[in-house]
């Protein structure tokens, strides 16, 4: 960055002379959105139409519908209430765009889900006017990567305007719309221009530009800028104002990482936020030193300190830059996890606005929580010990619980956002690692080390350490390096906590100590955890540490969750394959498995009930399961695992045969009777030859499959575990087979093949099928004779 140190920042004034604008709306009013649509309808009424002078409104399912300058209707059917073609209707809204050449404009696109969008990228708009591009996604359909890709094409405003507002459905959607629309008032009319000294719209850029919204963080290496005129000094900076910058810088990078790398910007980023934070608050470091404090005087200190929430935000925004630093990038993600993490950055304040809903958990439900905790404690004896104390409070779990003024602190807790930097948890330490998947699902963390030395830390600890990681000292040199709190039930004497583990006030404050996120409350984040710190206990060599340690998480996973969980349990014992999909489309089965890790730590709770071959059963079926969630299968990767190395020669050469043969009866142009007789003379004579090669598995590609968190290794320490023996790798090659079937209903029902030569027949005939069918459809179409499909199929290969 150029001259770092001397880079200041100014926030340009309120603008009086709000521009007119034209709001046009590009409404989904598909059968999707039957639903909905009437709540959206008064919705759009209520705070867009009646309080917007200019407005036009559109529809669209697979026609358009140019409602105009009309209100609309609650009845979907008025708007067709059909299928879905987002291409025409953005074709519709660029000829509506070359009516207003002359006036701001924004655009407000609502959807819940996929549609056509075949010749989306040949949209040309042209010379746009100031034109600002929101999006409201409605529920986890919401086409992300689409409406991404449609703001590219047509935004070129104000890039404050976020890029997304979500309709959480399970948060009552009624609720969700008017908080949303009210929350999108603000951006509807265009913000006054302003001409301004040459700047910077961020620190890592180098072009400097003139012209900006109002009210806009702007950057010059001058000690002052020139703006309509007048001078205007640099900004003080504060924790408000490092918010306000901080999301506006990530809402514009996670929208750029869809399309390109953004990993050194984000360095840069993170660089400048830390300097200023450093700069504001010289003190700030010192003065977070842990207070040897009683819960309920922690947090009246905290209630005195204006900028608590503030900070609590500032650090997740950080934590958000951090991911894409690491390259941890929206385009990685599914639609629906892309589209909540756009919405961290670009909604009005991820936590005092509360852009993820705590699952709808509004001040009085907190109360609520609150209310239960005092009720567990006052009805529930706890006996005092020395157990789990954490290494640097020495306190553990119980002192504080039994702290004379706990629950008169309780009681003076406004919110959630006050009780995560106030009340600790004490647990085992261990390191985690999340990935983008993960801070959306708990279960998908990866714990990559527990400490043996310095075992138990408090929540506090971790969370005013710098980026949030405690260096243990294990001697001399020596560190171990934690970042999360594993609350354990370590003896007999500490089973009386299992109340206190159950409570929503627990799982949400576990829900900040594994994912960062203050906003939900996930009631499973401790179970994951245990899970997760599970599955890299079985991967550890054989030792009495490990051994105590699985011991200990078992126990504590049983204890806690049997009861919620005896489904489950059940179902892994007697029908595996289904106790290992992720939900049941039916009621039959009331089970889920967010991850196999769960199935993993069960198993090892009931494996001393079931025989060596219902144990067997059950671990192949959790690798088959592993193995399908974590590979894309495609049958010409598939065939790579084995060393066919004539493969490729035998199928052209057979396939001139072939064609030499039919050559000779004199067909020209292909009719499309001959597509299968063709298909089954290549396959029955590629079997043939195959019959004669000795078919060897290529150990080294196996090397590939799974993910980071279930690599090769692995899954063979979880068959080493369980069945005292490495995987097979013929075994490995069947469950990459089955996983041609995408889901988990899938593959519990349909047969498992174990037969290598079967799988390999199969796998040779569907991918013959495959090309020969896409080939031989081309040649059909484009009239081609059997030169050219032969041509098709030789180079296609």
């Amino acid at each position: 960055m150029l001259q770092e140190e001397q880079i200041k920042y100014f926030k340009l004034p309120f603008g009086k002379n709000k521009q007119e604008t034209l709001v046009i709306s590009v409404l989904d009013s598909s059968g999707s959105m039957r639903q909905v649509w009437p709540t959206l309808a008064d919705c759009y009424n209520r705070y867009i139409v009646d309080l917007t002078k200019n407005y036009y409104n559109t529809c669209f399912d697979t026609k358009c519908y140019d409602v105009g300058k009309r209100k609309l209707s609650e009845k979907l059917n008025d708007y067709g209430g059909g299928g879905t073609h987002i291409t025409q209707a953005f074709q519709n809204l660029n000829f509506l765009l070359k009516k207003y050449k002359n006036m701001p404009i924004t655009v407000i696109f609502v959807s819940d889900g996929q549609g056509d969008t075949n010749g989306l990228d040949k949209i040309n708009p042209g010379q746009l006017p100031f034109l600002n591009f929101i999006c409201v996604g409605v529920g986890k359909g919401f086409p992300t990567f689409t409406a991404m890709k449609l703001r590219e094409i047509f935004h070129n405003g104000d890039n404050q305007v976020p890029q997304v507002f979500l309709i959480d459905m399970e948060a009552g959607f009624e609720k969700e719309f008017h908080e949303k629309f009210q929350m999108i008032q603000k951006y509807i009319q265009c913000r006054q221009i302003f001409k301004t000294s040459p700047c910077l719209q961020y620190p890592w850029e180098r072009e400097f530009l003139e012209n900006f919204p109002a009210e806009t963080w702007v950057a010059s290496f001058d000690d002052e800028i020139i703006c309509e005129g007048n001078k205007i000094q640099p900004t003080k900076i504060f924790i408000q104002e490092l918010l306000e910058i901080s999301k506006f810088w990530l809402q514009n990078l996670q929208a750029e990482s869809l399309k390109q790398d953004v990993s050194q910007k984000a360095t840069e980023a993170v660089k400048e936020i830390t300097k200023l934070f450093e700069y504001a608050y010289p003190q700030k470091q010192a003065n977070r030193k842990l207070k040897k404090l009683t819960f309920a005087a922690r947090l009246k200190e905290r209630l005195n300190m204006c900028d608590t929430l503030e900070e609590s935000e500032f650090n997740h925004i950080v934590q958000q830059i951090n991911n894409l630093k690491q390259k941890d990038y929206l385009k990685n993600l599914t639609e629906a996890e892309a589209a909540k993490r756009l919405a961290i950055g670009t909604q009005a304040g991820h936590f005092l606005d509360k852009a993820i809903k705590w699952r709808g958990l509004s001040v009085e439900a907190f109360k609520l929580d609150r209310d239960e905790l005092a009720n567990i404690l006052n009805n529930n004896y706890f006996v005092q010990n020395q157990n789990m104390k954490s290494v640097i409070t020495m306190q553990n779990q119980k002192e504080i619980l039994l702290e004379q003024d706990f629950i008169q602190g309780l009681q003076l807790c406004p919110s959630q956002y006050d009780l995560v930097p106030s009340l600790p948890l004490i647990g085992y330490a261990v390191e985690v690692y999340l990935s983008s998947a993960s801070d959306i699902n708990s279960w998908l963390v990866q714990v990559r080390n527990v400490a043996r030395f310095n075992k138990y830390v408090d929540t506090l600890t971790v969370q005013q350490a710098g980026k949030n990681r405690v260096r243990l000292n294990t001697g001399g040199d020596d560190y171990e390096e934690v970042n999360c709190v594993l609350p354990l039930i370590s003896a007999n004497e500490d089973k009386d906590l299992i109340p206190f583990y159950k409570s929503r006030i627990f799982h949400s404050l576990m829900t900040f100590n594994l994912i960062k996120n203050i906003d939900q409350c996930d009631t499973t984040a401790h179970g994951a955890l245990l899970a997760n710190t599970y599955l890299h206990l079985i991967q550890l060599e054989r030792s009495e540490f490990r051994d105590q340690m699985i011991d200990m998480v078992k126990n504590t996973f049983d204890l806690c969750y049997k009861d919620d969980l005896q489904s489950f349990y059940t179902l892994l014992k007697e029908k595996p394959q289904f106790a290992l999909m992720v939900e049941h489309p039916t009621k039959k089965y009331d089970t889920k498995c967010e991850d196999p890790s769960k199935a993993l730590i069960v198993l090892e709770i009931i494996k001393d009930q079931l025989t060596p071959q219902e144990l067997e059963n059950i671990v192949e079926r959790i690798i088959i399961e592993i193995i399908g969630r974590c590979n894309k299968y495609s049958v010409e990767n598939f065939i790579l695992y084995t060393n066919l190395k004539n493969y490729e020669q035998i199928w052209k050469d057979i396939i001139i045969k072939i064609y030499t043969e039919k050559g000779k009866l004199g067909l020209k142009q292909i009719p499309k009777e001959e597509k299968f007789p063709f298909q089954q003379s290549v396959l029955e004579a590629v079997t043939n030859e195959l019959k004669k090669q000795e078919i060897v598995l290529n150990k080294q590609h196996f090397k590939n499959i799974g993910n980071f968190r279930y690599e090769p290794n692995v899954i063979n320490s979880i068959c080493k575990h369980f069945l005292n023996r490495n995987v097979d790798i013929e075994f490995i090659f069947a469950c990459l087979y089955h996983s041609r079937n995408k889901t988990p209903k899938l593959r519990a029902k349909n047969e498992f093949e174990r037969d290598v030569q079967k799988i390999l027949d199969g796998a040779i005939k569907e991918h013959i099928f495959n090309v020969i069918q896409y080939t031989f459809d081309k040649a059909c179409h484009d009239k081609s004779d059997y030169i050219s499909c032969v041509r098709l199929l030789y180079e296609g290969y």
